[in-house]
């Protein structure tokens, strides 16, 4: 009689223990296929894109022209095939310390060393903000050509760029040249820089 007992017990404890495994096991199964969908967590480059910055930042100092884009082709007017006047330029963020401002233009595409001088000027008013059109306004150095002031752009063949840069210094060059203006450079605030191209039709 007690081992017949004991055989009920055990197999009402046996059945009690494997309906609770698979009610247990029911209910982790489902609460995972709830709780933690695949696509619940937005994608990490999200945040990261959004926060990433979207330009230079204000300050920087930069160099443009109303004529044209940068990289992009200049007027024919500005041109040995226009009037040829130069263009008219605008700086901003010039760096603290500025006293003058000094500007060359140089086509590196010319089939000579260091390329074709343009335009060489010094004894800019880092103030003024820009240059007009034409200018007459600061001390001009000699071109490739020889003659001091702007020499329009004039390509041979094909497309050639022309490097518009201005740099930001403490103190003057020793002279109005694109030598006395390169070996300031290394000690210069700040370097703008704007470039153009021009092709002869």
């Amino acid at each position: 009689m007690r081992t017949a007992q004991s055989l009920r017990l055990r197999v009402l404890l046996l059945a009690t223990l494997i309906a609770t495994a698979v009610a247990a096991c029911g209910g982790s199964g489902g609460g995972a296929s709830v709780t933690a969908p695949a696509t619940s967590a937005p994608p990490a480059t999200t945040a990261t894109a959004a926060a990433a910055p979207t330009g230079s930042g204000a300050g920087a100092f930069t160099l443009t022209s109303p004529a044209f884009a940068n990289d992009g082709a200049i007027p024919r007017r500005f041109t040995c095939q226009g009037d040829g006047p130069s263009p008219e330029l605008r700086w901003t963020g010039v760096p603290p310390g500025t006293t003058t401002l000094a500007l060359l233009v140089v086509d590196p595409d010319a089939p000579i060393d260091d390329g074709f001088t343009h335009w060489v000027l010094t004894g800019i008013d880092p103030g003024a903000g820009g240059l007009g059109e034409g200018t007459s306004v600061g001390t001009p150095g000699p071109s490739s050509r020889g003659a001091p002031g702007w020499t329009g752009p004039c390509p041979p063949s094909g497309t050639h760029h022309y490097v518009f840069t201005l740099y930001a210094l403490a103190a003057p060059p020793a002279a109005a040249t694109r030598e006395a203006i390169e070996a300031a450079a290394p000690q210069a605030l700040g370097k703008a820089v704007l470039t153009g191209t021009y092709e002869q039709s």
